[in-house]
């Protein structure tokens, strides 16, 4: 079936972004993928495969036992609430655009960048952060991730990072660090945090988490998640 084959909300699915979170909604109220099917006019085997997809990820953990998608007071467990802002909304439709043409090419990055997301994203913050000696494993997530979005609203929030960076060993974020204006905010975090950041709204963007959420829900069954505490297997 081609619906199994790419990620739902690109073209090569032939089902809109908006189908597809109208059909998540409806499972939220309804919890019965076979009545959502129908209504959806969607085949039941991809409706339920979908719901399970986002009930495994709703009960993905940190180490401190706190779920890593959804705020413990969260009244949706199931997707990431819907967006609005101009802003935000130009970040998913370059998401889904670009999505399925990198996953052609190199599905082994796309897989990778949302096994990291999903081992490193909590439902507090917008971006996700790492410890300065895990630095490299940023560069390197940093440059899979950033042609996904747009380039204009990547953002790297920290102290004292163009003095703290190698620009050996990271050249891509010492050239994000470097890009930051007096536009963007100040921390006083002790940790580098990678996010998308919006100067003309004046806040971080939750484009990010939405989309790599998404994109985690509406995968292509070939595409095997490894999460720590929980490995999230597909039937190729």
């Amino acid at each position: 079936m081609i619906f199994f084959v790419f990620f739902v909300g690109t073209e090569d699915s032939k089902i809109s972004l908006q189908r597809f979170y109208e059909t998540l909604n409806i499972l939220e109220t309804t919890k019965d993928p076979k009545s959502t099917a129908q209504r959806m006019c969607l085949p039941e085997e991809l409706v339920n495969y979908w719901y399970e997809n986002a009930l495994n990820l709703a009960n993905i953990k940190s180490k401190k036992g706190n779920p890593r998608l959804f705020s413990i007071g969260s009244s949706t467990h199931l997707k990431p609430a819907m967006l609005d802002s101009a802003e935000e909304l130009h970040a998913v439709t370059y998401f889904f655009e670009h999505l399925q043409k990198i996953a052609r090419k190199k599905p082994t990055q796309i897989a990778y960048v949302l096994n990291v997301f999903l081992n490193r994203v909590t439902a507090s913050h917008t971006g996700i952060h790492y410890r300065w000696k895990d630095i490299d494993q940023l560069e390197h997530f940093y440059s899979q991730v950033k042609a996904l979005f747009p380039h204009q609203f990547w953002h790297l929030l920290g102290q004292d990072l163009v003095q703290l960076l190698d620009k050996k060993k990271q050249p891509l974020l010492v050239k994000l660090a470097k890009s930051s204006t007096t536009d963007h905010p100040t921390t006083q975090e002790e940790f580098p945090r990678l996010q998308l950041y919006s100067v003309k709204d004046g806040h971080a963007l939750a484009a990010f988490k939405f989309c790599l959420h998404l994109a985690c829900i509406g995968r292509p069954r070939s595409l095997e998640l490894q999460v720590e505490g929980l490995k999230i297997t597909t039937c190729g």
